[in-house]
């Protein structure tokens, strides 16, 4: 969607304070929770990132111990794994986002000053804000979507890794408990 150039068709300055005031605690609100949305995926990925180093180290840990002699399936799942947590650090390392609230030099219009603006110098600010905040909203739900992605495929890398590791401690026992 990614839309920069979204402004509003209306007047701005026939819209009292009062309303733009309602629009822009709204667009805040939701500004907020896209932000989360995009911080609770930073923070699951961590999350899958730490019981990925856990798990696989006391698979590995296991394996060495009952001298498993089958190194193609431990491999494999190291592929995976790289993969894996390649995908976990784009999801973690420093993201672009825009971040919250509106810095003051996309806060102040460049015509606010002007004579004929005078009287509606709060008004000029508010529309600035929001269209500013509309933009930064389209801005960070593309990212989210791209990042919910990755996220997708390293859950999906994750479940592999932890099935085929459970597989391999399956057949490590079944192996120890025969012979």
């Amino acid at each position: 969607m990614n839309n920069n150039k979204w402004e509003p068709n209306i007047k701005w300055y026939k819209i009292t304070p009062e309303a733009y005031r309602l629009i822009y605690d709204e667009a805040k609100e939701r500004y907020e929770d896209i932000m989360s949305e995009s911080e609770s995926i930073t923070n699951k990925s961590i999350r899958m990132l730490i019981a990925l180093a856990a798990f696989i180290g006391f698979t590995l840990d296991f394996a060495i111990k009952q001298n498993f002699k089958e190194i193609v399936p431990i491999y494999f799942l190291l592929a995976i794994i790289l993969v894996d947590v390649w995908l976990l650090y784009k999801l973690i390392a420093p993201k672009h986002v825009k971040g919250r609230g509106v810095p003051p030099d996309l806060s102040i219009n460049k015509v606010i000053d002007y004579d004929e603006n005078k009287d509606n110098q709060v008004q000029l600010t508010y529309y600035t804000l929001i269209v500013t905040l509309q933009r930064n909203i389209y801005y960070m739900i593309d990212r989210n979507n791209e990042r919910a992605k990755y996220y997708k495929k390293a859950l999906m890398l994750f479940l592999i890794t932890f099935i085929g590791s459970s597989v391999m401690i399956v057949q490590l026992l079944r192996t120890a408990l025969s012979g």
